[in-house]
């Protein structure tokens, strides 16, 4: 399933990922409910086949959102740090912006409201998420408080009725793609 995932993300021009990122991101921005409550949001930086949220990070601080990007450790471990503006993150392992570390204060795991969490696909069905197979996420979705919303954020390919789950495997509530948001069917 990784396999196939990534042959039709591979697929997809620069134009194609820029254009479906602007849907996905005027999705997120046409309806700030999923916001509610929500003091710190967490957001990814992205892989060139990923999309691009980069424009929703001047849209969150000006709704007094404090926003968080991830850096990946020495020891395999994802940590979270805020981030006020563009300017504060540089580009990382193969190209995903994290936070300079130098320039933006940690965060810790448990003080997430929201984690907009990419994927390789999603379950519409129960929330499964098929990562890329080193756990990050969902050794950092499993330190989150209970209420804590976490959202896949995902092209509509991505979207898939079903995805095989190990005990470990962490899953997401809501879904958003170009496509618009999309509710769990029975979220696990």
């Amino acid at each position: 399933m990784r396999r196939e995932m990534r042959a039709l993300l591979a697929a997809f021009t620069p134009q194609q990922i820029e254009a479906r990122s602007s849907s996905l991101v005027a999705w997120l921005r046409s309806d700030d409910s999923w916001l509610e409550g929500a003091g710190v949001v967490a957001m990814f930086g992205g892989l060139r086949v990923e999309p691009d949220l980069l424009p929703l990070l001047p849209w969150l601080v000006e709704r007094g959102r404090r926003v968080a990007y991830f850096v990946l450790g020495e020891n395999g471990v994802m940590y979270s740090h805020l981030v006020c503006d563009k300017g504060e993150l540089v580009a990382g392992i193969h190209g995903v912006l994290m936070p300079d570390v130098s320039m933006c204060p940690p965060v810790n795991e448990a003080e997430l409201d929201v984690v907009l969490v990419p994927g390789l696909a999603f379950s519409f069905r129960d929330g499964a998420r098929l990562g890329r197979g080193k756990g990050y996420y969902d050794r950092v979705l499993a330190k989150l408080k209970p209420d804590a919303r976490v959202i896949g954020v995902g092209f509509s390919v991505q979207m898939i009725e079903s995805i095989p789950r190990e005990p470990h495997d962490q899953c997401v509530q809501l879904l958003v793609s170009e496509d618009g948001w999309r509710k769990v069917t029975n979220p696990v």
